[in-house]
């Protein structure tokens, strides 16, 4: 029997439009809160039991990874003694297998296995969720702390480094077939919570391109050391990280006054568009009384 993975129940089509038409939204309103931390107002509406739930804000879209360099320029898992690289590659390896374009789960999380355990998907105590809402169970693994997990993930392990236990991977799983609907990496933000502006999510090209490479090739070509040991900060896209530096302020009001200027275009565009379609409405009333 075939294998298949269908994922048309859980309102996918929808999800997207209402992303795009968001976005949309987002582009036109140019509406900016907490200049400090630069944050764009952005609305997503969340799919849940197959329904659109309208209730929900979130800070940010998670950012899709197609590539390595992607993974690279996100500095996930870096420096040592972080292990989220390592942890990704054990997981794409030992935990995935592809079949049919899609994603096998070679053991269920359910169980525990290498510390698996669910994820309700909020952020802090608050309604804030940090993944879509669907109806679908999340489940996370990582934690160095349950011992669980293998030596190629757990090499540089240091219980006195406060980043040495803080990234995660998050699956979002579906029985049947026993399978991973998506794939997200991520890191603590404290203990309890995690940080939306470092998740993202996994594409199944970047996994099937993981899972072709040895440990040692994988590390060399996703780490961001120089020749000095030190590790070179990437450039974040706005759209994905809150957490700028203050050089980008100027960039910021400028770029709000040009939005700023656009809105008031297409507003005057809209006015004018009325005032013409009244006038020939009341002209044509107008013709009509005279003959």
């Amino acid at each position: 029997m075939e294998l298949k993975c269908d994922h048309s129940n859980y309102g996918f089509g929808n999800e997207l439009s209402l992303v795009v038409l968001v976005s949309i939204v987002n582009t036109l309103v140019c509406f900016s809160f907490d200049r400090s931390h630069q944050y764009r107002f952005t609305a997503q509406y969340f799919i849940s039991a197959g329904t659109v739930s309208r209730n929900r804000i979130v800070r940010n879209m998670v950012r899709t990874l197609n590539e390595l360099s992607q993974l690279k320029e996100t500095n996930f898992g870096q420096p040592d003694p972080r292990h989220g690289l390592r942890l990704l590659w054990w997981f794409a390896n030992k935990c995935v297998d592809n079949v049919n374009g899609c994603m096998i789960s070679l053991y269920n999380p359910a169980y525990g296995h290498f510390g698996f355990h669910r994820f309700y998907n909020r952020i802090e105590d608050d309604e804030d969720r940090l993944l879509p809402m669907i109806n679908l169970p999340y489940y996370e693994v990582g934690n160095l702390s349950y011992g669980s997990l293998p030596k190629d993930v757990t090499a540089n392990y240091n219980r006195n480094h406060a980043d040495s236990n803080a990234d995660r991977i998050i699956v979002r799983f579906q029985s049947n077939p026993p399978s991973f609907d998506r794939i997200y990496v991520t890191q603590h933000s404290d203990q309890l919570n995690f940080n939306p502006n470092t998740t993202y999510r996994i594409s199944h090209g970047l996994l099937k391109t993981i899972k072709s490479l040895r440990l040692d090739e994988f590390l060399r070509r996703t780490r961001n050391d120089s020749p000095f040991g030190m590790i070179i900060q990437p450039q974040y896209n706005r759209v994905y990280s809150t957490h700028l530096q203050s050089r980008h302020t100027p960039y910021q009001a400028t770029e709000d006054s040009t939005c700023l200027y656009i809105c008031m275009l297409i507003f005057l565009i809209i006015m004018l568009a009325l005032f013409i379609f009244f006038y020939v409405n009341m002209k044509t009333v107008v013709k009509k009384q005279w003959f």
